[in-house]
């Protein structure tokens, strides 16, 4: 999954308020790994009828 990386605090201003960013990452050496996980998770088997998911992506993720 992705990793925190940290926080931009008061980063922007939307509709006259503050806005914090936070930050989150994955690299390209993480990826074959998280690969087939993303696949199973966005696949049209993991729908239903009215596209509401069957599974989250951590139920595809190996620990």
């Amino acid at each position: 999954m992705f990793q925190y990386e940290g926080l931009f605090r008061q980063d922007r201003i939307v509709k006259g308020h503050n806005r914090n960013t936070a930050w989150f990452s994955m690299i390209d050496d993480e990826w074959p790994e998280l690969k087939n996980a993303y696949q199973q998770w966005l696949s049209p088997d993991n729908f239903d009828q009215q596209g509401v998911q069957k599974q989250k992506l951590s139920d595809f993720l190996i620990e």
